[in-house]
């Protein structure tokens, strides 16, 4: 999905803060909450307002998935179907592939799921 063309389909400007902020969540596939995007974009003049504000554009529009993992609001990209496992010592979140294709259920559509799972981590096991 080309979330640029997205963005200006939906007769938004693609500003210098949004683009930055969509780089931000590119380089990081995880679900992150609008404080640790902040964290990643705050060098580039990026503030936290502005990060959250685009976050509710970006959902509105579809660009981002908001879900609860933790008690804690996290977004990431729309880019494909897929599930999270999330480690309850560390908090680690990992995507993982989603096989089910939801294009074939019939009479519905804009079918949307979350799904988050948890354990312990390898590393917490240890």
């Amino acid at each position: 999905m080309d979330f640029v063309d997205n963005i200006k389909r939906n007769d938004y400007k693609l500003t210098q803060p949004r683009l930055k902020i969509l780089r931000c969540l590119q380089n990081n596939q995880k679900p992150q909450t609008p404080q640790e995007i902040h964290l990643s974009c705050r060098k580039q003049g990026i503030d936290l307002v502005t990060v959250y504000r685009t976050l509710e554009l970006f959902q509105r529009i579809g660009i981002v998935h908001r879900e609860e993992i933790f008690r804690e609001t996290r977004y990431y990209l729309d880019q494909n179907e897929h599930h999270h496992i999330a480690c309850r010592k560390c908090l680690t979140i990992k995507c993982i592939p989603c096989k089910m294709e939801f294009s074939k259920i019939k009479g519905f559509s804009n079918i949307q799921h979350f799904l988050t799972l948890t354990g312990i981590c390898k590393q917490c096991s240890s």
